[in-house]
């Protein structure tokens, strides 16, 4: 199978499989392509997931809400 005929068979998917489809190929490519070394990495503050549990007032003190939740899951 050459690209045409693949981009021939994904056109005629529904247009979420056809996403999964471009989904995966961006996936790989990440994985391929190789990171230039030395590349600076955003700031932590920047991650998407940052910040994600601020407002969590149980979670105020992140080492007593570990340990507490360790003593609960496992006694």
């Amino acid at each position: 199978m050459n690209i045409q005929e693949a981009m021939n068979l994904v056109m005629r998917l529904p247009q979420e499989k056809q996403m999964e489809v471009f989904d995966f190929i961006a996936f790989l490519y990440g994985r391929t392509v190789p990171r230039p070394t030395g590349a600076p990495r955003p700031p932590l503050e920047q991650e998407p997931l940052c910040g994600l549990w601020k407002d969590r007032e149980d979670m105020a003190d992140g080492v007593s809400y570990i340990r507490n939740l360790r003593r609960r899951e496992w006694p």
